[in-house]
């Protein structure tokens, strides 16, 4: 079955607190809240399209680091949904 292609723009974002309790028991990844001193470096949480789990979007430009992750930890949407 090909995934549908979502955006981060279509996502309710939603802050650490409210992230928090929606981490799911399948998830296979943990992020914690950082943070970051770096302008261009965040951690942003979003709900994921079900409601039940969330997408983390995680881009770390510390000196020495140039990383851009979007996970989605909810074990249903991973296997429905790929942003795009």
């Amino acid at each position: 079955m090909e995934k549908a292609k979502i955006s981060l723009y279509q996502l309710e974002r939603i802050d650490h607190s409210s992230a928090s309790s929606l981490k799911e028991e399948y998830a296979e990844y943990e992020i914690q809240a950082l943070s970051y001193k770096d302008g261009g470096s965040y951690i942003h949480y979003y709900k994921c399209p079900c409601g039940n789990g969330r997408v983390v979007d995680d881009k770390d430009t510390t000196s020495g680091h140039r990383s851009h992750e979007i996970i989605i930890e909810c074990k249903e949407c991973r296997e429905k949904y790929e942003i795009g």
